[in-house]
């Protein structure tokens, strides 16, 4: 009788844990409001709770004005079924002056039925879009479960010009590609961001535009920790300008897995990086300054000590250029 007790309590820990439905915390000090604006026709009900138990139905442009502080939202998809989703589907959620944070399993805003959750392999194309794009968001702890393939701008510009939000915790464990602009200015000009914890370990390809601008003109980020480290084949334009104009980035991403960049694919990579000392150039064959153009454009200037580009040991970069090894960095073979 008590494994039967403790086999059923795990299956509705798992279930019903936290983690499971994705949701959005009133951070303020009294009680506030929100509401979800949906784009184009997307005319399929978002379920909200704040139990998990009992369900409510939102409807567009729905103000809910009893959201005490402290408190949490739960956001589900109430159709129970993955659709075919296209631009028309992007939403636009707005805590209305309030700071929140976010957190949990963002597949169950494609869909909530926790048998078919499991099953979602890839993000509908534009699902994220804008989603919380110049909110009033203070950190991200989420998760996208089992998705290996995200999709056409399925995070394009999501949380975009957020200017309040300062962490972001990001288990994305599962993804093998990044398709067409698929985290395109995903976390672009959010001014107070200072850390990033992103699990892309998994991470095989990088499509077109796929992390594009990913976090340029982020002006306080100092610490990236992106774990790359199944990265094989950045596509043309694939991290184009992915951290220009991060003023305070003291260092680069760790590219050594990285064997093939498309045509323009790590064009001004690290551009107007003021205070950048370390990067790690891919692994590359070739070097070829129209793929890694002005890569490191103005880079490390603001550094008066050691600058270190790490090099594949054997490979020919040209020196005294930022489309290579600029003048006043090291180069350290590995």
């Amino acid at each position: 009788m008590a494994k039967i007790i403790k086999k059923f309590y795990t299956l509705y820990k798992t279930e019903d844990d936290n983690n499971d439905y994705f949701w959005i915390k009133n951070e303020g000090t009294s009680n506030g409001k929100f509401y979800i604006e949906k784009y184009g026709g997307w005319d399929e009900p978002i379920e909200c709770s704040y139990d998990k138990i009992n369900w409510w139905s939102y409807k567009d442009y729905q103000y809910h004005d009893e959201w005490q502080a402290g408190e949490k939202i739960y956001l589900r998809n109430s159709s129970g079924t993955l659709n075919n989703i296209n631009e028309k589907y992007a939403r636009f959620i707005n805590s209305l002056g309030n700071p929140i944070s976010i957190g949990g399993d963002m597949t169950t805003l494609v869909n909530y039925q926790f048998s078919n959750k499991k099953e979602i392999y890839a993000l509908p194309d534009y699902c994220f879009y804008n989603l919380f794009s110049n909110s009033k968001l203070l950190s991200i702890d989420c998760n996208i479960g089992n998705v290996e393939t995200i999709g056409v701008y399925s995070f394009k510009g999501t949380f975009k010009s957020s200017n309040s939000l300062e962490s972001v915790s990001f288990d994305m464990s599962k993804v093998k590609t990044i398709g067409n602009g698929g985290m395109n200015e995903m976390f672009y000009n959010c001014d107070n961001l200072t850390s990033i914890n992103i699990d892309l370990s998994s991470l095989e390809t990088v499509e077109y535009n796929g992390m594009r601008g990913m976090f340029s003109d982020c002006d306080n980020l100092t610490s990236i920790n992106i774990d790359l480290s199944s990265l094989e084949t950045v596509g043309s334009k694939g991290m184009q300008y992915m951290f220009s104009n991060c003023p305070s980035l003291t260092k680069g991403l760790d590219l050594k897995s990285v064997t093939n960049v498309g045509d323009y694919g790590m064009q001004l990579l690290y551009g107007s990086c003021y205070r950048l000392s370390e990067v790690t150039a891919p692994n590359i064959s070739v070097w070829d300054t129209s793929k890694l153009n002005a890569w490191l454009n103005a880079a490390g200037i603001q550094v008066s000590g050691t600058k270190i580009v790490n090099c594949p040991t054997g490979l020919i970069i040209p020196t005294n250029t930022d489309s290579g090894i600029p003048s006043g960095w090291t180069r350290v073979d590995y």
